[in-house]
């Protein structure tokens, strides 16, 4: 760090001295806000055994209870879960991608009841980008449809939240 913060010189440039300031200052936010975020005290135990999807909603959840000290009054969280594109198997795998999607919305609900007004405060948006045909092929899967009237998404769960 000593290196990066040295007095600059004619041949230094104005571009290193602004990349080095601009490397500083994003070090010491993070520093901030990771001291904010470990400081926040959530009530659900349910986080505890968490998901892959209840550990990117626990920390969207903390988010959202720091907005006074972030300054901010409406957030936009974008997360994404794989595995949904399944050429064989496909009852199954959805299944249990949907029990791990239910289980974080269950968790981060549950946090958000324990919190004054955080009920009303943020609306989610489930979307997918892909389609798939309703019937099964030989391997028990499904594959991409070719027909706009007969398809399913079940590709990438995409899950944007809204904090108004």
């Amino acid at each position: 760090m000593d290196y990066l913060n040295k007095d600059s010189t004619i041949t230094s440039g104005v571009y290193a001295d602004y990349f080095s300031q601009n490397l500083i200052d994003t070090l010491n936010q993070t520093e901030e806000l990771d001291t904010w975020v470990n400081g926040v005290t959530l009530n659900h135990d349910g986080w505890v055994n968490g998901n892959a999807m209840s550990q990117k909603l626990e920390m969207v959840a903390r988010l959202m209870l720091l907005n006074e000290e972030r300054s901010v009054n409406r957030d936009f969280f974008y997360l994404t879960m794989g595995g949904f594109d399944a050429h064989s198997l496909a009852k199954s795998n959805l299944q249990g991608n949907l029990d791990t999607v239910n289980q974080g919305i269950t968790n981060f609900y549950e946090e958000m009841k324990t919190h004054d007004g955080m009920l009303n405060s943020f609306t989610f948006v489930v979307m997918s980008e892909f389609s798939r045909t309703i019937t099964e092929n030989s391997g028990k899967g499904d594959d991409v449809s070719s027909s706009c009237a007969y398809h399913m998404c079940i590709y990438v769960c995409d899950l944007f939240l809204i904090h108004i």
